[in-house]
């Protein structure tokens, strides 16, 4: 149980840390960092903060590969603590989600490098669909913290 506990634990530190700014080393980003980063970019896109938005195609790219390694240890250590806590169709959910960020943020890379090609285009859809890959790994993180305070009460009242 103590080991089951201390997985918890850190996977909700996984959650919580804010690591910023993510590099393309393999580093593990964290959920709260990686929000941070991509609020950072969108901000910058939508206020016309710089004259070149060329370094915003790398910072998703820095993102995405943190976010990756991020899903890829929380896959490893927590998949069956989500199974256990939050059942087979959380588990199946969880993973769908973490391919749907990973596409969104290849999309943004995307949508990013074309706007440094066509800088007189219009940033708002680039912008909105920052707000969006936001809002789905604020959600994300927000289901995957419930279940892990489940486990861990669990765990504790057991204990007791």
């Amino acid at each position: 149980m103590s080991d089951e506990l201390a997985r918890i634990e850190r996977l909700r530190r996984s959650h919580e840390a804010q690591r910023w700014p993510s590099h393309p080393s393999g580093d593990a980003a964290t959920d709260a960092g990686s929000i941070l980063e991509l609020r950072l970019a969108e901000v910058a896109l939508r206020l016309q903060m710089t004259r070149d938005d060329s370094s915003v195609p790398a910072t998703v790219i820095a993102i995405r590969h943190g976010l990756q390694a991020h899903f890829s240890f929380e896959e490893s250590l927590g998949t069956e603590v989500f199974r256990k806590y939050g059942g087979d169709s959380f588990v199946k959910a969880l993973l769908q989600e973490h391919r749907e960020l990973l596409s969104r943020l290849d999309q943004l890379r995307e949508m990013a490098a074309d706007l440094v090609e066509h800088p007189q285009q219009s940033r708002e859809g680039v912008a909105k669909a920052f707000e969006d890959a936001i809002a789905l790994l604020k959600r994300h993180t927000q289901l995957e913290e419930e279940v892990l305070e489940k486990a861990e009460n669990d765990l504790r009242h057991k204990a007791n």
